[in-house]
C-alpha cells in the first residue's frame, strides 16, 4: 500500500473518529466502518434520535476542542493496531510527528460542523438502535470529563474495542 492509500484511510478515519469511530475499523478493508450492517428493521431511525444526534455533535465537538491531545492518541491507538493496514510502517518509516501532521491538516477540514453533522447522521442511519444506545451512553461519560486528557482517555478505549471486536 502506498503511503498516500494509507493516509486517506487514515484521513477518513480520523474524521469517524470519536463517536463513529467506536465502531470503526472491525474489518482491515473498511476503516470507517464495520462490515457488518443491522438489518432496516433493528436500524436507529425516527426522532428518538435527538439524543444520539446532539451527543454524536458534542463529541466530535469535544474532539475538536482537544485536537492537541485527541490526534496523537488517536494516531497512537491506529499505529498500535495497524488500522487502517500501513498505519504502523508509516509511522515507523516518516516518524510519528509527520504522521500527527498530516493527521492535523486533515482533521482541520474534517472537524468543520458540516462534516461533523453529515457524519452523525450517516452513523445513526447505518448502525442498530442498540448500537447507537450503547454509543450514546459511552459517549456522555467520555464528555463528562472535565479536561482534554481525561475526555480523550475515556474514549480512546471505547475506540479500541469497537476497532477490535
Amino acid at each position: 500500500m502506498t503511503m498516500r492509500m494509507c493516509w486517506k484511510r487514515l484521513s477518513r478515519a480520523i474524521m469517524v473518529g470519536g463517536v463513529a469511530a467506536l465502531a470503526a475499523c472491525a474489518s482491515g478493508e473498511t476503516p470507517a466502518r464495520t462490515t457488518a450492517v443491522a438489518s432496516p428493521e433493528v436500524r436507529a431511525e425516527g426522532a428518538g434520535n435527538n439524543e444520539a444526534r446532539a451527543t454524536c455533535v458534542a463529541t466530535f465537538t469535544r474532539q475538536r476542542v482537544c485536537t492537541d491531545v485527541y490526534i496523537p492518541a488517536l494516531v497512537d491507538l491506529r499505529t498500535s493496531l495497524d488500522r487502517p493496514p500501513g498505519i504502523a510502517a508509516a509511522v515507523a518509516e516518516e516518524g510519528r510527528d509527520a504522521i500527527i501532521a498530516q493527521a492535523l491538516g486533515e482533521w482541520s477540514e474534517d472537524s468543520k460542523d458540516e462534516k461533523i453533522a453529515a457524519v452523525c447522521e450517516q452513523m445513526i442511519a447505518s448502525r442498530s438502535a442498540t448500537w447507537v444506545s450503547e454509543v450514546v451512553t459511552a459517549a456522555g461519560v467520555c464528555l463528562q470529563e472535565s479536561g482534554c486528557q481525561g475526555f480523550v482517555d475515556c474514549v480512546i478505549p471505547i475506540m479500541q474495542n469497537a476497532m477490535t471486536h
